[in-house]
């Protein structure tokens, strides 16, 4: 109990001291993936690792917005392969750029498409513990939230843990691709067998405008319901296509 009112009185006096925007560049590490098929999509899936592990995003923030996006890759490798490197955000890390605004309780998130998509009243329902770890010079505390998915082999509703590591004396509460709301930046975060690590922190005095992409906005809902649908349609398509070839 003492720890978190010291986490408190911390975050307390650092919100009258500390700058008021600033940047976050976060590497990417991804668990050891387990190649249950020893054939063509071992090797598929090792490069896949192998683009996801080099891609770089940033989270840039001042005290009432945040933007997570994905920093385009100069890559000068004459072997590097964007349809490959896009196939590995879409599997292992996000192919969406996402824009909080703390105020309004809203998030935007800019599908690979381009369709902007609104959520708002979102809420993560983090528990805060006491254990800690330094990471970057800055002290950070352990929060876990159990997201609920369900399942496709048994269809019932099952959790996922994330685990994230947020600084106090960083008091934003902003964080990887959808995850907000802890009382401090989220320097690591873990999800599925992603991790997102905090390699650059800059800290800034003047005000960074945050700027959200303009457009018509759809629920989360609609969206998934046009992807029902598209994929609906390509599945009619390959069918008809099929019985063509039969005849």
């Amino acid at each position: 109990m003492k720890k978190i009112v010291f986490v408190l009185l911390i975050l307390f006096v650092s919100n009258a001291l500390f700058s008021q925007s600033g940047r976050i560049d976060y590497l990417i590490k991804l668990d050891s993936l387990s190649f249950k098929d020893n054939g063509k999509f071992k090797e598929r899936l090792q490069k896949m690792k192998e683009y996801a592990s080099n891609q770089k995003f940033k989270l840039s923030f001042n005290t009432n917005r945040s933007s997570f996006e994905y920093i385009e890759s100069l890559s000068s490798d004459p072997s590097f392969n964007e349809s490959e490197n896009i196939i590995a955000r879409f599997a292992a890390t996000t192919a969406s750029d996402f824009y909080y605004d703390r105020i309004e309780n809203r998030e935007i998130q800019k599908k690979n498409d381009g369709q902007l998509v609104e959520k708002t009243n979102a809420r993560v329902d983090w528990v805060i513990g006491t254990e800690s770890k330094k990471i970057d010079n800055y002290l950070c505390y352990k929060a876990t939230y159990q997201e609920s998915y369900i399942s496709r082999k048994s269809g019932k509703k099952e959790y996922t843990e994330i685990v994230a590591w947020f600084a106090p004396i960083l008091p934003y509460g902003y964080g990887p691709i959808q995850f907000y709301g802890l009382p401090g930046l989220i320097l690591e975060l873990k999800y599925k067998n992603t991790t997102y690590l905090a390699a650059r922190i800059e800290l800034k005095d003047d005000t960074v405008d945050i700027k959200f992409p303009k457009g018509r906005t759809i629920t989360e809902d609609e969206y998934n319901s046009r992807l029902q649908s598209s994929a609906g349609a390509v599945l009619l398509t390959r069918k008809k296509a099929e019985k063509k070839e039969q005849k």
